[in-house]
C-alpha cells in the first residue's frame, strides 16, 4: 500500500503569504500514523517546490500510488480542485481531501474538489481504514466514520469520528519525509540552530470569539504524555541534530502537571535544548515556570490580543488586565523571555481601545511583539457576525474577510500595526544584545537570516492595498 500526501501550493493571488516556510505538523502526524500501520508513505509539500499542477500529475503518474490524500484549506481550496483535475488525466488512484476546510464545511469542500472521498475531523485513524477498505476487492466505505464519498448518484456523509483519546499512539514525526533543507529552522526568539516543531496536544477548552479551532481538535484538551513528549525530543535530539523545538499548539502549559513532568523528563536524562511554546496569561503556577527556565524554555507567546478590558471582554477571552501584567512579571522573573500577540481593528475597537493597547505594551515591556491587523476567520463567531456587513469588508478572499472596523479601513490598520511593529525594534534595548549574542556563537550569516525573517514579517505578512 503506497500513499502520497500533497501539500498544495498557495495560489499565486492570496494577499497574505507567509513570510516563512515550515513544516506542516498536521501532515507530519498523518505520514507517522500510517507509517506506523506499514503503509509506504510519501510527501510532496508544493509550498516550498513551487511546481506546477502539471508538474505534480506527472509526479503522480511516476510513483502509481494506491491512494492521494491532499490537505485542503479555505485558501488552497482551488488549487486542490485543479491538482485533482490535472491527476485525473493521468491516474485511476483514489483521491482523499482533508483539512481544516474539509473539518469546516465537508459536504461543500466534496463538492467543490471533487475528490473520491473527503475526511472531516481529525484524519490519522479515518485515512488509515480508508487505506484498509481500498485494498478489498469489494470495498465497503459505510462504516468509516469521518468519511465523505458518493454513491449511487448522491453525496454520503459517514457520523463524524471521535476524537483520538490516547495521543501516545502517533509515532514520531518522519522528517526524513519533508523537505526539511527548504523549510526556516530558525527563531528569533531562540539562538540555537536547527530548531524544530511539535505539537504534542489538541484541543482548547476556551471559547474566544474569533478562532475556529474547534472544528478540527475540538475543546477537550487530550495530551501525548511526558515521557512520549521526551522520547520525540531525544530521538529528534540523536537523529536530525535538532539543538531547539517550538511547541506550536494552542496551550502548551495548560496542564501545569505534565508540563512540570516534561520538565522533570528533560532534565533527568541530561538533553540539551532550548524551547519555545504559546500559552495563555492564566492560569499559572510558579513552581512550574520555574521548572520551564531550568529545563530549557527560553520564550513563551502569549494571546494578549488588546489592552483595553472592554475589547478583551468582548473576544470572551476570559483574562484581564491584571492577569495579564502578573503573567509577565512571573515569566521575567525566571528569565522567560516574553512574546505578546495584539490585534488592531477588532470589529468595536475604537481609537481608545488601540491606544490602551499601546499603552499595555509599554507597560509589561514584552521581549517580542507582533501586531496584528485582525481578519475574519470563516468558522469563528465574529465572522458570522460581520460577513453580511459589507461596509466592513474592504476585500473578500474566498470566504476570508480583509477587514475594515468602525475607525479604521484595512490600509489604515496595516499601517498602523507596521509602524507599532517598527516601533518595538527599534525602541527594545534588548534587540542589540540578541543582535550581538548571536553573531558571536552562531555567525553573521544565521543572524542576518534570522533578522530578516523579523523584517519579513512586517513588510510581507500584510497586503496594503
Amino acid at each position: 500500500m503506497n500513499v502520497i500526501i500533497i501539500r498544495p501550493n498557495l495560489p499565486s493571488d492570496y494577499p497574505l503569504h507567509p513570510s516563512v516556510k515550515q513544516i506542516h505538523l498536521g501532515l507530519a502526524s498523518i505520514a507517522a500514523y500510517l507509517i506506523g500501520k506499514g503503509i509506504d508513505v510519501e510527501v510532496f509539500d508544493n509550498q516550498v517546490e513551487n511546481k506546477s499542477h502539471e508538474y505534480i500529475a506527472k509526479y503522480i503518474k511516476k510513483k502509481d500510488p494506491n491512494l492521494i490524500c491532499i490537505n485542503c484549506d479555505l485558501i488552497t481550496i482551488d488549487e486542490v480542485r485543479n491538482i485533482i483535475s490535472e491527476i485525473r488525466k493521468v491516474s485511476s488512484a483514489y483521491i482523499e481531501v482533508g483539512g481544516p476546510q474539509a473539518s469546516i464545511v465537508p459536504k461543500e469542500t466534496f463538492l467543490h474538489t471533487k475528490p473520491d472521498f473527503c475526511v472531516y475531523g481529525e484524519g490519522e485513524i479515518t485515512i488509515y481504514e480508508l487505506c484498509e477498505e481500498i485494498q478489498k476487492t469489494n470495498p465497503n466505505f459505510d462504516k468509516i466514520n469521518g468519511l465523505i464519498y458518493e454513491k449511487n448518484g448522491g453525496v454520503v456523509c459517514n457520523p463524524p469520528r471521535k476524537l483520538m483519546e490516547n495521543l501516545d499512539e502517533i509515532p514520531f514525526m518522519p522528517l526524513e519525509l519533508f523537505p526539511m533543507d527548504k523549510y526556516v529552522r530558525s527563531f528569533c526568539e531562540l539562538e540555537v540552530y536547527p530548531v524544530d516543531l511539535m505539537c504534542t496536544s489538541r484541543g482548547c477548552p476556551y471559547t474566544c470569539r474569533f478562532c475556529s479551532n474547534e472544528y478540527v481538535w475540538g475543546h477537550k484538551v487530550r495530551a501525548m504524555s511526558a515521557k512520549r513528549v521526551v522520547d520525540e525530543i531525544e530521538h529528534m535530539v540523536e537523529k536530525y541534530d535538532t539543538k531547539g523545538i517550538y511547541f506550536r499548539e494552542d496551550n502548551f502549559t495548560i496542564l501545569k502537571k505534565r508540563v512540570g513532568l516534561i520538565c522533570d523528563e528533560i532534565k533527568s536524562r541530561g538533553i540539551e535544548i532550548e524551547w519555545i511554546c504559546q500559552s495563555r496569561v492564566k492560569p499559572l503556577d510558579e513552581e512550574v515556570i520555574k521548572k520551564m527556565a531550568d529545563a530549557g524554555c527560553k520564550s513563551v507567546w502569549f494571546g494578549v490580543e488588546s489592552g483595553s478590558q472592554k475589547i478583551l471582554d468582548m473576544l470572551n477571552k476570559g483574562i484581564t488586565l491584571s492577569d495579564i501584567k502578573r503573567a509577565f512579571d512571573i515569566y521575567k522573573k525566571y528569565g522567560i523571555k516574553r512574546g505578546a500577540s495584539v490585534m488592531i481593528g477588532i470589529p468595536g475597537e475604537s481609537l481608545d481601545d488601540i491606544q490602551k493597547t499601546r499603552d499595555l505594551i509599554n507597560e509589561i515591556k514584552p521581549d517580542y511583539v507582533f501586531w496584528n491587523p485582525f481578519l475574519g476567520i470563516p468558522g469563528s463567531e465574529i465572522y458570522d457576525e460581520i460577513k453580511d456587513r459589507k461596509e466592513l469588508h474592504y476585500n473578500v478572499y474566498k470566504g476570508m474577510i480583509l477587514l475594515n472596523n468602525e475607525v479604521l479601513n484595512w490600509p489604515e490598520k496595516v499601517k498602523l500595526a507596521d509602524k507599532y511593529y517598527l516601533e518595538y525594534i527599534t525602541h527594545n534595548k534588548n534587540i542589540l544584545k540578541l543582535f550581538v549574542d548571536s553573531v558571536s556563537k552562531y555567525g553573521i550569516k544565521h543572524t542576518i537570516n534570522v533578522g530578516f525573517e523579523m523584517l519579513k514579517n512586517m513588510a510581507t505578512k500584510w497586503p496594503k492595498n
